[in-house]
């Protein structure tokens, strides 16, 4: 399967356009819950704008404090929320 869309892979679009199950959408709740549960001591992310980085060195604190994974992991649970709200939007008003 070739996917050649930058759009974000939970999209109920996305899944219908490759053929794949809305229970990916699931998945990946429980998965946040898993990795909720890992033990980490130290989280770097991916991207700058994944934690408060900049103003963390602005200040001079340093740049990852205990709970930062737990905090990421609440970010991406609420992007996700937010997504699928505005899916339920979208669907309404076509």
């Amino acid at each position: 399967m070739k996917i050649t869309s930058t759009a974000n892979s939970l999209t109920r679009k996305f899944l219908k356009d490759y053929n794949l199950s809305e229970q990916c959408q699931m998945d990946f709740l429980a998965s946040l819950d898993r990795a909720e549960k890992e033990p980490v001591d130290l989280c770097v992310p991916n991207h700058i704008t994944h934690g408060p980085m900049l103003e963390r060195v602005a200040a001079g604190m340093r740049l990852y404090e205990p709970g930062d994974w737990r905090k990421m992991l609440n970010i991406y649970r609420q992007k996700y929320h937010a997504m699928i709200s505005a899916e339920e939007r979208s669907t309404k008003l076509a």
